[in-house]
């Protein structure tokens, strides 16, 4: 039994108001004795905390410990524009922990959720890691059925690592009625935030084959690649020897300084392109026409460098930078841009638009992601959602929903209709 969990102050300028905190135990929820806790506070619960409290952890790992958040945010515009920031701690597995939720850097379309250890963890466990699965949502702050949704996992490695990375969750078009919701998640300035959080056991595992200590998504890992040699010649005018030419409607065109030998060692299609008698071996040029600059320089900075510096690009760019990927034959990019859409842009709202991306692809590290993510969730999605998305869907959905019916997992809901593959 867990030890019942007293509510916090929120730290901040008196725009938040900290709503009751509440322990999962036992995949239920049990309220604290607050006098504020009511139905109503339960009731948010059930889109994004008690569906991920009722899954069994990766791997069958155990839960050592379990903690559920609830703010009520009276004014969401001071939040994202840096003039308040709400700061939650409490004690878990030995260490005190911090949660921070403000804008994203200069972006006020986003939230930054940041939490973690405050100091090295200590104590019975101070030889293992921590790693912690979480789920976000933002919820309409009196309808609980309306709401957008993300899940992660972090892992945090004594000495290694005290804090986690900040996490980006989309707040754009927030106050829009968007598809199969009936109101926006943002009214009169206000909104719920939840945060639900177990502490995983990875006792048994060895961590000196651990290199990386942030794990973008329970559901797409990042690969775990060494680094490349070429970086300090990246964009480097006197060490290039070809260019990449950015054509697109309406612009200017932008040439692009790179040197063949990364292009090549990375790309058998670069390799065939510069080693050929055609335009692009003969000029050493390479144009892209259906691709901006920002995801173009990814694609370049990954070829150097085996790593991608920039962690915030828009769902565009990383749809752009997937494609480039996968054009240019780029070994691990793919999974890299897949971790970058899961970890900021995966949401119920988008999962079915993602699945129609991803699926013309003959890599389909993003596709699976996006499937294991529908199987999990697919049971808070109304009827009226599910027929939404049959009706607009393209190959990629009718697929995932086919799959969903052959493991029976929408059976017992009467979904049994599926749209013909255009």
């Amino acid at each position: 039994m867990l030890p019942r969990h007293e509510p916090h102050s929120v730290i901040g300028t008196g725009c938040l108001s900290a709503g009751d905190c509440v322990i999962i135990n036992q995949h239920r929820a049990m309220a604290s004795t607050s006098s504020s806790s009511s139905d109503g506070e339960m009731r948010a619960f059930r889109p994004s905390v008690l569906h991920l409290a009722s899954l069994t952890p990766r791997c069958g790992a155990k839960i050592l410990e379990e903690k559920t958040f609830i703010w009520n945010i009276e004014s969401f515009r001071t939040v994202v524009t840096r003039k308040g920031t709400l700061t939650e701690g409490f004690e878990c597995r030995g260490s005190r922990w911090n949660i921070f939720l403000h804008s994203h850097g200069n972006d006020v379309n986003a939230l930054s959720v940041l939490f973690g250890p405050v100091c090295t963890v200590k104590g019975p466990n101070a030889s293992s890691r921590v790693c912690v699965e979480s789920s976000l949502a933002l919820a309409h702050a009196e309808d609980d059925t309306i709401f957008t949704h993300v899940a992660l996992r972090q892992t945090f490695i004594p000495g290694v690592t005290n804090w986690g990375s900040p996490r980006r969750v989309n707040t754009f078009d927030l106050s829009k009625v968007r598809d199969a919701f009936s109101r926006p998640i943002l009214e009169g300035d206000r909104l719920r935030f939840v945060l639900y959080m177990r502490v995983i056991d990875t006792l048994g595992q060895d961590l000196t084959k651990t290199t990386t200590t942030d794990d973008c998504h329970v559901y797409i890992q990042p690969p775990v690649i060494s680094p490349r040699s070429y970086a300090r010649y990246l964009f480097d005018v006197k060490a290039s020897d070809a260019t990449i030419a950015v054509k697109r409607p309406g612009t200017e065109s932008v040439k692009i300084p790179v040197s063949k030998l990364p292009l090549m060692a990375c790309s058998p299609v670069f390799d065939a392109m510069f080693r050929s008698e055609f335009l692009e071996g003969q000029t050493a040029g390479v144009i892209v026409e259906d691709a901006e600059e920002t995801p173009v320089r990814a694609m370049i900075e990954f070829a150097y460098t085996n790593d991608i510096s920039t962690n915030s690009l828009s769902l565009e760019y990383y749809k752009q930078l997937y494609n480039l990927a996968e054009r240019y034959e780029i070994t691990d990019l793919p999974a890299i841009a897949a971790a970058g859409v899961v970890s900021n842009y995966l949401t119920m709202e988008t999962v079915f638009e993602l699945l129609d991306f991803a699926e013309r692809y003959s890599n389909q590290v993003l596709y699976n992601a996006l499937f294991e993510f529908l199987r999990d969730h697919h049971t808070m999605y109304s009827e009226k959602g599910w027929i939404f998305a049959i009706e607009n869907g393209g190959v990629g959905v009718a697929k995932a929903i086919s799959r969903l019916l052959i493991k029976n997992a929408l059976a017992s809901q009467g979904f049994v209709y599926i749209k013909a593959a255009r």
